[in-house]
């Protein structure tokens, strides 16, 4: 009997000492959700890498076509790229007739309202080679192939009369832009006069309208 009793009591102390067994903890595991995370990495890493083989390319492409372009003006797309090699065919068409210094702007504007972009091009010229006499020209296009069907091509100011910056066209059609013209005792090198100009396309010619 008494064998039987402490038997009793160590059963007792076996089982009824003996920690619960606790249930697994549930680990939220959203595998579609993870899945679209990582894809959109992957997808932004692959944009990433092409965007940089696209500027790498278009560095070397600018590097190897010996154009003369301002600092200020940053090709970094493949439409850009393709306007200013259609320009530089523009250029040697024009070889003996016109000396570049420096291609100072790109930009793509619908002109007309009808849905297709023109380029435009602001560029510097020599006027006398050999000279530090230069223009102001305002090109204005439409790209086709690689070279540019020329709708406007005007000199628009120079050594000696103003330096002009193209700012935007209005709703009447017309080109607006910001000029610094000189003063008496002005040099060469820096008009200081403020002002603004605008033009308007008559006849395909660009003619300037006096305020």
């Amino acid at each position: 009997m008494k064998n039987h009793i402490i038997l009793f009591i160590n059963i007792v102390l076996l089982f009824g000492c003996k920690k619960p067994i606790s249930e697994p903890r549930q680990i939220s595991t959203d595998i579609d959700s993870v899945t679209i995370h990582v894809n959109n990495i992957q997808k932004q890493d692959a944009k990433e890498i092409v965007e940089d083989t696209t500027r790498n390319e278009i560095t070397e492409t600018l590097k190897n076509i010996e154009l003369s372009i301002n600092d200020r003006i940053e090709i970094t797309t493949e439409k850009q790229l393709k306007a200013v090699l259609a320009f530089k065919n523009f250029l040697l068409a024009k070889e003996g007739k016109l000396d570049l210094d420096r291609l100072n702007n790109v930009l793509f504007f619908d002109i007309n309202n009808d849905g297709i972009e023109e380029v435009i091009f602001e560029y510097s010229i020599i006027l006398f080679p050999g000279t530090n006499t230069w223009g102001l020209n305002f090109l204005i296009g439409n790209i086709k192939d690689t070279k540019i069907a020329p709708i406007i091509n005007a000199n628009i100011g120079g050594k000696n009369w103003r330096q002009i910056w193209f700012k935007s066209i209005d709703n009447e059609g017309l080109f607006w832009f910001e000029t610094l013209s000189y003063d008496d005792d002005d040099a060469m090198c820096c008009p200081s006069i403020k002002g603004t100009a605008t033009y308007r396309i008559i006849n395909n010619t660009f003619n300037e309208i006096k305020n």
